[in-house]
């Protein structure tokens, strides 16, 4: 198949290797960019845990003075996906999420110690859950670190816009609620909506896929968990 892949630059080569090895052809055109904020540097001293829920905090982070003392903190990280990326920068403890944030509450709060100071999470400007008041409905203190945010795309390019025209595309994969609303703006832009239609979405979450069935896509499939491996295994 034709594969459309919207995630940033990073994960989506990554991506691409892995549905290439499966005999798919593949267009990398992410739909959102990261832009880290200029001079941050979190005060992770003395926090009970350091919770990331992406790979893009933790890459953050690592550019940070406060990298070289959060690699023997205690890390909560939202999945595996995430986990590797904390193990390729050097942490030495970490707890792995099931994949989603909104699992992960109850799995910190029930960690040792959790409440003996403030949990630090490490995040994005817009999110889609409110980990922060979650954590702290369970009584935590939270220290909350805005790292980076993400800037939409001009993508599609007019070569992409003109394959999904043509028929040319089968399917897209979209890793983000966010990622998704962006996906319909930008088809509507480009006046291929209709076309679009016809596309098989691969989405990683139920709350993924709700702006595309919010929109009229009927063809919406959802990773049976939020995770690249699931991702791949849903499009066979």
């Amino acid at each position: 198949m034709q594969l459309w892949v919207t995630r940033p630059a990073g994960d989506g080569a990554d991506l691409a290797e892995a549905l290439e090895a499966r005999g798919h052809n593949v267009i990398v055109e992410p739909l959102l960019k990261i832009e880290p904020y200029a001079d941050v540097s979190p005060h992770l001293d003395g926090a009970s845990a350091v919770v990331a829920t992406s790979k893009n905090a933790l890459r953050v982070l690592a550019e940070t003075p406060a990298f070289a003392g959060a690699v023997d903190q205690r890390l909560v990280v939202v999945g595996p996906g995430t986990a590797d990326e904390a193990q390729r920068l050097g942490f030495h403890h970490v707890q792995v999420g099931p994949g989603r944030a909104a699992d992960l509450p109850e799995l910190i709060h029930s960690l040792p110690g959790i409440g003996d100071a403030p949990v630090a999470v490490l995040r994005g400007e817009d999110v889609a859950y409110d980990l922060e008041g979650a954590l702290r409905s369970l009584g935590l203190d939270v220290r909350r670190h805005i790292l980076y945010r993400a800037v939409p795309t001009a993508s599609p390019s007019p070569a992409l816009v003109r394959q999904i025209a043509d028929g040319k595309v089968d399917g897209v994969l979209l890793f983000s609620q966010r990622t998704a609303e962006q996906y319909v703006c930008r088809l509507t832009e480009a006046r291929i909506e209709s076309a679009a239609r016809r596309l098989r979405h691969y989405c990683l979450s139920a709350a993924v896929a709700a702006p595309l069935q919010q929109s009229g896509f009927a063809d919406a499939l959802v990773s049976a968990k939020p995770n690249v491996k699931e991702m791949v295994e849903l499009i066979g």
